[in-house]
Protein backbone atom coordinates (compact mmCIF):
# COMPACT_ATOMS: atom_id res chain seq x y z
CA UNK A 1 0.00 0.00 0.00
CA UNK A 2 1.35 3.43 -0.94
CA UNK A 3 2.15 5.78 1.96
CA UNK A 4 3.43 9.34 2.25
CA UNK A 5 7.21 9.55 1.83
CA UNK A 6 8.59 12.02 4.36
CA UNK A 7 11.47 14.43 3.92
CA UNK A 8 14.53 14.16 6.14
CA UNK A 9 15.54 16.69 8.79
CA UNK A 10 18.72 14.73 9.45
CA UNK A 11 21.74 14.74 7.14
CA UNK A 12 22.59 11.21 8.31
CA UNK A 13 20.38 8.92 6.20
CA UNK A 14 21.67 5.33 6.25
CA UNK A 15 21.71 3.38 3.02
CA UNK A 16 20.24 -0.01 3.91
CA UNK A 17 20.83 -2.90 1.52
CA UNK A 18 17.37 -3.58 0.09
CA UNK A 19 18.15 -7.26 -0.46
CA UNK A 20 18.79 -7.71 3.29
CA UNK A 21 15.51 -6.28 4.55
CA UNK A 22 13.31 -8.65 6.55
CA UNK A 23 9.57 -8.60 7.20
CA UNK A 24 8.75 -8.74 10.92
CA UNK A 25 5.68 -8.98 13.14
CA UNK A 26 5.17 -6.62 16.07
CA UNK A 27 8.33 -6.76 18.25
CA UNK A 28 6.24 -6.25 21.41
CA UNK A 29 3.17 -8.52 21.09
CA UNK A 30 4.06 -10.56 17.95
CA UNK A 31 0.71 -9.71 16.34
CA UNK A 32 0.78 -10.06 12.56
CA UNK A 33 -1.73 -7.41 11.54
CA UNK A 34 -0.28 -3.90 11.18
CA UNK A 35 -1.36 -0.80 9.33
CA UNK A 36 1.12 1.14 7.15
CA UNK A 37 1.64 4.69 8.45
CA UNK A 38 4.43 6.48 6.56
CA UNK A 39 7.55 5.79 4.54
CA UNK A 40 10.68 7.40 5.99
CA UNK A 41 13.33 9.18 3.96
CA UNK A 42 15.52 6.06 4.12
CA UNK A 43 12.84 4.13 2.23
CA UNK A 44 11.65 2.04 5.20
CA UNK A 45 7.97 1.86 6.14
CA UNK A 46 6.59 2.48 9.62
CA UNK A 47 3.60 0.34 10.59
CA UNK A 48 1.19 0.44 13.52
CA UNK A 49 0.40 -2.80 15.35
CA UNK A 50 -3.33 -3.42 15.33
CA UNK A 51 -3.20 -4.98 18.81
CA UNK A 52 -0.78 -3.02 21.08
CA UNK A 53 -0.36 0.14 19.00
CA UNK A 54 3.44 -0.05 18.72
CA UNK A 55 4.85 1.80 15.71
CA UNK A 56 7.63 -0.24 14.15
CA UNK A 57 9.66 -0.57 10.97
CA UNK A 58 8.89 -3.47 8.65
CA UNK A 59 10.56 -4.63 6.56
CA UNK A 60 13.65 -3.68 8.58
CA UNK A 61 17.41 -4.21 8.16
CA UNK A 62 18.64 -7.72 8.96
CA UNK A 63 20.24 -8.57 12.30
CA UNK A 64 23.69 -8.70 10.69
CA UNK A 65 23.18 -5.28 9.06
CA UNK A 66 22.12 -3.74 12.39
CA UNK A 67 25.03 -5.35 14.26
CA UNK A 68 27.48 -3.99 11.69
CA UNK A 69 25.90 -0.54 11.90
CA UNK A 70 26.21 -0.35 15.69
CA UNK A 71 29.70 -1.83 15.81
CA UNK A 72 30.96 1.42 14.22
CA UNK A 73 28.22 3.75 15.42
CA UNK A 74 30.39 6.45 17.00
CA UNK A 75 32.94 6.64 14.20
CA UNK A 76 30.74 6.34 11.11
CA UNK A 77 27.36 7.67 12.24
CA UNK A 78 28.22 10.15 14.99
CA UNK A 79 31.57 11.20 13.49
CA UNK A 80 33.39 10.89 16.83
CA UNK A 81 37.13 10.25 16.96
CA UNK A 82 37.62 7.96 19.96
CA UNK A 83 41.33 8.85 20.02
CA UNK A 84 40.67 12.58 20.35
CA UNK A 85 42.15 13.71 23.68
CA UNK A 86 40.11 16.93 23.75
CA UNK A 87 36.86 14.96 23.34
CA UNK A 88 37.55 12.90 26.45
CA UNK A 89 38.71 15.94 28.42
CA UNK A 90 35.32 17.47 27.73
CA UNK A 91 33.52 14.28 28.85
CA UNK A 92 35.62 14.05 32.00
CA UNK A 93 35.00 17.63 33.05
CA UNK A 94 31.27 17.42 32.33
CA UNK A 95 30.93 15.24 35.45
CA UNK A 96 30.69 18.56 37.28
CA UNK A 97 27.92 19.83 35.02
CA UNK A 98 24.65 20.92 36.58
CA UNK A 99 22.51 20.62 33.43
CA UNK A 100 24.54 19.13 30.60
CA UNK A 101 23.38 15.53 30.30
CA UNK A 102 21.73 15.93 33.69
CA UNK A 103 18.05 16.19 32.71
CA UNK A 104 17.99 12.40 33.15
CA UNK A 105 19.11 12.55 36.78
CA UNK A 106 16.55 15.32 37.25
CA UNK A 107 13.77 13.07 35.97
CA UNK A 108 14.98 10.18 38.16
CA UNK A 109 14.66 12.46 41.20
CA UNK A 110 11.25 13.57 39.98
CA UNK A 111 9.98 9.98 40.04
CA UNK A 112 11.60 9.24 43.39
CA UNK A 113 14.85 7.48 42.42
CA UNK A 114 17.93 8.42 44.44
CA UNK A 115 21.20 7.25 42.83
CA UNK A 116 23.30 7.56 46.01
CA UNK A 117 24.76 4.21 47.02
CA UNK A 118 23.01 2.39 44.18
CA UNK A 119 24.44 -0.16 41.76
CA UNK A 120 23.71 1.19 38.28
CA UNK A 121 24.01 -0.41 34.84
CA UNK A 122 23.83 1.73 31.69
CA UNK A 123 22.94 -0.34 28.60
CA UNK A 124 24.12 1.32 25.39
CA UNK A 125 26.19 3.73 27.48
CA UNK A 126 27.96 5.43 24.54
CA UNK A 127 30.65 7.76 25.87
CA UNK A 128 29.60 6.91 29.46
CA UNK A 129 28.94 10.52 30.44
CA UNK A 130 25.91 9.48 32.50
CA UNK A 131 27.89 6.84 34.40
CA UNK A 132 30.58 9.39 35.20
CA UNK A 133 27.92 11.78 36.46
CA UNK A 134 26.41 9.06 38.68
CA UNK A 135 29.80 8.08 40.06
CA UNK A 136 30.56 11.70 40.89
CA UNK A 137 27.20 12.08 42.66
CA UNK A 138 27.43 9.15 45.03
CA UNK A 139 26.46 5.95 43.19
CA UNK A 140 27.81 2.83 44.87
CA UNK A 141 28.92 1.08 41.66
CA UNK A 142 28.48 1.91 37.99
CA UNK A 143 28.92 -0.29 34.91
CA UNK A 144 28.11 0.04 31.24
CA UNK A 145 27.66 -2.10 28.15
CA UNK A 146 28.25 -0.64 24.68
CA UNK A 147 28.08 -2.44 21.28
CA UNK A 148 30.57 -0.03 19.69
CA UNK A 149 33.84 -1.71 20.65
CA UNK A 150 36.05 1.33 19.97
CA UNK A 151 33.87 3.57 22.12
CA UNK A 152 33.64 1.00 24.94
CA UNK A 153 37.41 0.49 25.08
CA UNK A 154 38.08 4.22 24.94
CA UNK A 155 35.57 4.97 27.73
CA UNK A 156 37.09 2.29 29.93
CA UNK A 157 40.63 3.54 29.30
CA UNK A 158 40.02 7.30 29.45
CA UNK A 159 37.44 7.46 32.24
CA UNK A 160 38.43 4.45 34.34
CA UNK A 161 34.91 3.02 34.31
CA UNK A 162 33.73 -0.59 34.07
CA UNK A 163 32.49 -0.41 30.48
CA UNK A 164 32.16 -3.66 28.53
CA UNK A 165 32.09 -4.03 24.75
CA UNK A 166 29.19 -5.94 23.22
CA UNK A 167 25.68 -6.80 24.28
CA UNK A 168 24.00 -7.93 27.50
CA UNK A 169 25.32 -11.48 27.10
CA UNK A 170 28.88 -10.08 27.20
CA UNK A 171 28.42 -8.69 30.71
CA UNK A 172 30.62 -10.55 33.25
CA UNK A 173 28.72 -12.96 35.49
CA UNK A 174 29.63 -10.99 38.63
CA UNK A 175 28.06 -7.80 37.23
CA UNK A 176 24.54 -8.39 38.52
CA UNK A 177 22.01 -7.47 41.20
CA UNK A 178 21.80 -3.89 40.00
CA UNK A 179 19.42 -1.53 41.77
CA UNK A 180 18.87 0.50 38.61
CA UNK A 181 19.31 -0.25 34.92
CA UNK A 182 19.02 2.62 32.44
CA UNK A 183 18.25 2.53 28.73
CA UNK A 184 18.76 6.13 27.63
CA UNK A 185 17.69 6.50 24.00
CA UNK A 186 18.17 2.78 23.45
CA UNK A 187 14.77 1.02 23.30
CA UNK A 188 13.90 2.56 19.94
CA UNK A 189 17.02 0.95 18.42
CA UNK A 190 16.31 -2.58 19.63
CA UNK A 191 14.93 -5.15 17.18
CA UNK A 192 14.02 -7.63 19.96
CA UNK A 193 12.95 -5.50 22.95
CA UNK A 194 11.31 -8.37 24.85
CA UNK A 195 14.52 -10.40 24.77
CA UNK A 196 16.46 -7.43 26.11
CA UNK A 197 14.05 -6.63 28.95
CA UNK A 198 13.80 -10.28 29.96
CA UNK A 199 17.59 -10.42 30.14
CA UNK A 200 17.77 -7.20 32.14
CA UNK A 201 15.22 -8.53 34.58
CA UNK A 202 17.74 -11.26 35.34
CA UNK A 203 20.50 -8.83 36.38
CA UNK A 204 18.24 -6.62 38.49
CA UNK A 205 18.05 -7.02 42.25
CA UNK A 206 14.62 -7.83 43.72
CA UNK A 207 12.47 -4.72 43.45
CA UNK A 208 15.05 -3.07 41.17
CA UNK A 209 14.11 -0.38 38.69
CA UNK A 210 14.56 0.07 34.97
CA UNK A 211 14.51 3.61 33.57
CA UNK A 212 14.32 4.35 29.86
CA UNK A 213 13.83 7.16 27.39
CA UNK A 214 12.50 6.94 23.87
CA UNK A 215 10.92 9.28 21.31
CA UNK A 216 7.32 9.81 22.36
CA UNK A 217 5.06 8.29 19.70
CA UNK A 218 2.02 9.80 21.44
CA UNK A 219 3.08 13.07 19.77
CA UNK A 220 1.28 11.78 16.67
CA UNK A 221 -2.01 12.66 18.34
CA UNK A 222 -1.13 16.34 17.99
CA UNK A 223 1.38 16.40 15.11
CA UNK A 224 0.12 13.62 12.85
CA UNK A 225 2.36 11.72 10.44
CA UNK A 226 4.63 14.73 9.96
CA UNK A 227 6.05 14.08 13.45
CA UNK A 228 9.75 14.94 13.78
CA UNK A 229 10.49 11.44 15.08
CA UNK A 230 9.89 9.99 11.62
CA UNK A 231 12.29 12.49 10.00
CA UNK A 232 15.44 11.97 12.06
CA UNK A 233 17.52 9.11 13.50
CA UNK A 234 16.71 6.50 10.87
CA UNK A 235 18.36 3.75 12.88
CA UNK A 236 15.23 3.71 15.06
CA UNK A 237 13.26 0.50 14.62
CA UNK A 238 10.42 1.11 17.13
CA UNK A 239 8.43 4.11 18.38
CA UNK A 240 6.77 3.79 21.78
CA UNK A 241 3.79 5.55 23.30
CA UNK A 242 2.42 5.00 26.79
CA UNK A 243 0.17 2.09 25.80
CA UNK A 244 2.76 0.12 23.82
CA UNK A 245 5.40 0.80 26.51
CA UNK A 246 3.08 -0.59 29.18
CA UNK A 247 2.40 -3.66 27.05
CA UNK A 248 6.15 -4.23 26.60
CA UNK A 249 7.16 -3.85 30.24
CA UNK A 250 4.27 -5.82 31.70
CA UNK A 251 4.84 -8.72 29.29
CA UNK A 252 8.44 -8.93 30.53
CA UNK A 253 7.77 -9.02 34.26
CA UNK A 254 7.82 -5.30 35.10
CA UNK A 255 5.21 -2.89 36.37
CA UNK A 256 5.30 0.47 34.62
CA UNK A 257 5.41 2.96 37.49
CA UNK A 258 5.62 6.14 35.39
CA UNK A 259 5.55 7.25 31.77
CA UNK A 260 6.31 10.97 31.69
CA UNK A 261 6.49 13.00 28.46
CA UNK A 262 9.20 15.63 28.59
CA UNK A 263 9.88 18.64 26.40
CA UNK A 264 13.24 18.07 24.76
CA UNK A 265 14.21 19.05 21.22
CA UNK A 266 15.85 16.43 19.05
CA UNK A 267 19.38 17.59 19.84
CA UNK A 268 21.20 14.86 17.94
CA UNK A 269 19.55 15.75 14.64
CA UNK A 270 20.60 19.36 15.23
CA UNK A 271 24.12 18.33 16.21
CA UNK A 272 24.64 16.22 13.10
CA UNK A 273 22.75 18.36 10.59
CA UNK A 274 25.87 20.25 9.57
CA UNK A 275 24.94 23.47 11.38
CA UNK A 276 27.79 25.38 12.98
CA UNK A 277 27.66 25.79 16.78
CA UNK A 278 26.67 29.17 18.15
CA UNK A 279 29.21 31.69 19.37
CA UNK A 280 28.80 30.86 23.08
CA UNK A 281 29.10 27.12 22.54
CA UNK A 282 32.17 27.63 20.36
CA UNK A 283 33.75 29.84 23.02
CA UNK A 284 33.12 27.28 25.76
CA UNK A 285 34.46 24.46 23.57
CA UNK A 286 37.68 26.41 23.10
CA UNK A 287 37.95 26.97 26.84
CA UNK A 288 37.39 23.31 27.63
CA UNK A 289 39.17 21.54 24.81
CA UNK A 290 42.06 23.80 23.85
CA UNK A 291 43.28 25.13 27.18
CA UNK A 292 45.07 22.94 29.69
CA UNK A 293 43.45 23.53 33.09
CA UNK A 294 44.80 22.52 36.48
CA UNK A 295 42.68 20.06 38.47
CA UNK A 296 41.54 22.61 41.11
CA UNK A 297 39.78 24.52 38.34
CA UNK A 298 38.07 21.50 36.79
CA UNK A 299 34.75 22.07 38.60
CA UNK A 300 34.63 25.62 37.26
CA UNK A 301 35.38 24.50 33.71
CA UNK A 302 32.85 21.68 34.06
CA UNK A 303 30.14 24.20 34.84
CA UNK A 304 31.20 26.35 31.90
CA UNK A 305 30.58 23.28 29.74
CA UNK A 306 27.00 23.29 31.02
CA UNK A 307 26.15 26.83 29.94
CA UNK A 308 25.04 26.07 26.33
CA UNK A 309 22.83 23.20 27.52
CA UNK A 310 21.37 25.39 30.24
CA UNK A 311 20.42 27.98 27.64
CA UNK A 312 18.85 25.30 25.44
CA UNK A 313 16.65 24.25 28.36
CA UNK A 314 15.03 27.68 28.50
CA UNK A 315 11.51 27.47 27.11
CA UNK A 316 11.56 23.74 26.47
CA UNK A 317 7.92 23.44 27.48
CA UNK A 318 7.02 25.30 24.29
CA UNK A 319 8.91 22.81 22.10
CA UNK A 320 6.61 19.83 22.41
CA UNK A 321 7.04 16.62 24.40
CA UNK A 322 9.41 14.68 22.21
CA UNK A 323 10.81 12.30 24.84
CA UNK A 324 8.94 9.69 26.87
CA UNK A 325 10.61 8.88 30.20
CA UNK A 326 9.64 5.46 31.53
CA UNK A 327 10.23 3.96 34.95
CA UNK A 328 9.44 0.29 35.57
CA UNK A 329 9.89 -1.89 38.66
CA UNK A 330 10.86 -5.54 38.59
CA UNK A 331 7.97 -7.67 39.79
CA UNK A 332 8.66 -10.80 41.78
CA UNK A 333 6.99 -13.78 40.20
CA UNK A 334 5.66 -16.62 42.34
Amino acid sequence: MATTVLESLDSRVPSWAKGELVEVHCPVCAFEAANPIVTRADGLMVRSCARCGLLYVSPRPSDSALNEFYSRYSEVHQKIDCEDESYWRGISRSRYGFLRGNCRTHVLKRVGIDIKGKRILDVGCGNSRFLLLCQNHGAGHVAGIEPDKKMAIAARKRLGLDVYAGYLGDLPADENRFDLVVLWDVLEHIAYPRDLLTGLRGVLAPGGYLAATSPNADCLKQEGNQWTGFKVDFEHMCYYGRDSARCLFESCGFSLEAAVPFAQPCLDSITYSGKKPGFLKSLVNVAVNKVQVFDPFDPIVGRLVSIPAALRNIGRESQGRYVLYMLARKEERV
